[in-house]
């Protein structure tokens, strides 16, 4: 059975990867030949890509179009360990990035406790 494209997913999967290369939105749209507005409505989605923007956004994230399309969690592409930690931190602020000082703190005593058992 086809399962729908989650294009939220995909927008928020394009979104973490340009954020992670430390690229700006208009950064992206320069390299992609498109404008920042179709990156946003893309990352919101709004608005899906051609084929070609589409190839063009998974060679300029270096990432499969797999992961990309939401079929596959990893990255593909070669990913080494370095991306994946910089996707996971990305991923990380992402969701702080709404938080109050006291959840970040408690999130913070979290991740402290969690590094002295694997000390």
């Amino acid at each position: 059975m086809k399962e729908k494209l989650d294009l939220i997913e995909m927008g928020h999967r394009i979104c973490k990867e340009w954020e992670a290369l430390k690229l700006t939105r208009e950064q992206l749209a320069d390299k992609m030949g498109v404008s920042a507005d179709t990156i946003k409505h893309v990352e919101y989605g709004e608005q899906s890509l051609t084929l070609a923007h589409f190839k063009d956004l998974v060679n300029v994230l270096d990432v499969s179009a797999d992961y990309l399309l939401c079929i596959d969690d990893k990255h593909g592409n070669d990913a080494v360990e370095d991306s994946e930690k910089r996707s996971s931190m990305s991923n990380v602020n992402y969701m702080m990035e709404r938080w109050d000082a006291h959840q970040c703190s408690k999130v913070e005593e979290i991740v402290r406790n969690i590094k002295d058992i694997y000390k």
